[in-house]
């Protein structure tokens, strides 16, 4: 009996074994975090693409998954047909973003040269009024340099999605 029970054991982890190895889905959202589940229908739709299936520790990129239909769009247009924006709606929407970062990116430049100021100044007097100024200073250059990423990837969105709903190249000028 004794030499049976270790037989017995070895067969039922090895059955486990193979009931384990269930597919895990992984995907990155806007803020960074990082989320995981087993069933693909708990992924977001917007981060379908992107998601990532990992099956006996290999990653693959989902492509089991059918494509959405085109989303209907009130007057009997589809995605495709400029996703219902007109040319106005597609011109703006770019022309904010790249003021946006036109702005921040010639607004970097400026601080981060005060920003040396004050780090020599702090180095001289070694005031606590230069600690602060300086610790403040540096938390808004992070939090712009923060604002320009999410900026430049929620351009490319846009032009992700204005290239899926066929907008023209000279309405993204």
């Amino acid at each position: 009996m004794r030499s049976l029970l270790p037989l017995l054991l070895l067969m039922v982890l090895l059955a486990g074994v193979g009931a384990g190895q269930a597919a895990t889905y992984e995907w990155v959202d806007v803020g960074g975090v990082v989320h995981f589940t087993d069933d693909p229908g708990n992924i977001p739709e917007k981060y379908r693409e992107k998601a990532k299936k990992q099956e006996n520790g290999v990653q693959n990129i989902i492509s089991e998954q059918p494509a959405p239909p085109a989303a209907a769009i009130p007057g009997g247009m589809t995605e495709g047909a400029n996703a219902g924006h007109d040319q106005q709606w597609w011109r703006s929407r770019y022309a904010e973003l790249r003021n946006e970062i036109k702005g921040i990116r010639e607004g970097v430049p400026q601080k981060k040269e005060k920003l040396d100021a004050l780090r020599r100044k702090r180095v001289v007097f070694q005031r606590g009024s230069d600690r602060v100024a300086y610790n403040d200073l540096a938390k808004e250059i992070a939090a712009d340099e923060t604002r320009l990423q999410e900026l430049d990837e929620q351009l490319a969105a846009l032009d992700q999605q204005a290239a899926k709903a066929g907008v023209p190249l000279e309405w993204r000028q």
